[in-house]
């Protein structure tokens, strides 16, 4: 300030960058907390290929094993069963329904998948079918066939 109490130019263009800085950096704080509060990933695509990728490839799930190795994606006949299912997925947020041979399996109650694929759009869900070439031992010859998954993944 000069003598009589006034701003010169110099000084206003001065306090006009400083106050400029200032909103943009509180806004940018703002957006930053904001941001990272309302980001919440859906990790469900994820979870639920890990899920059926272990039913295929894993010696306590489907997949076959001749006691010396696990062959992962040909699956063992015997092996296909809802006790199985039960075991490879075993996560509360998980309902997994299989199809194979005309026969379905549950990793849970076939009500509680039900119930579960029908709220999934309400509740913004993750839900997926695909079906998937194996190769299946039957009677210790190896056939081909398809595997349907269904499932659904709560969010947390």
């Amino acid at each position: 300030m000069n003598k009589k109490g006034t701003l010169t130019i110099m000084e206003m263009i001065f306090w006009m960058t400083r106050i400029l800085i200032l909103v943009v950096a509180v806004f940018s704080f703002i957006f930053i907390v904001k941001a990272s509060i309302s980001y919440s990933p859906n990790i469900g695509d994820l979870e639920g290929e890990l899920l059926v990728l272990r039913i295929l490839s894993n010696k306590d799930c489907f997949a076959y094993n001749d006691g010396v190795r696990t062959y992962p994606g040909i699956l063992d006949n015997n092996k296909i069963s809802d006790e199985n299912l039960k075991k490879c997925v075993n996560s509360d947020k998980a309902f997994f329904k299989v199809s194979f041979d005309n026969n379905n399996f549950y990793n849970k109650d076939k009500k509680e998948f039900d119930k579960a694929k029908r709220e999934r759009p309400i509740y913004g869900d993750f839900g997926r079918e695909e079906k998937r070439y194996v190769l299946v031992m039957k009677n210790d010859k190896i056939e081909d066939g398809f595997i349907h998954f269904e499932y659904v993944i709560k969010n947390a």
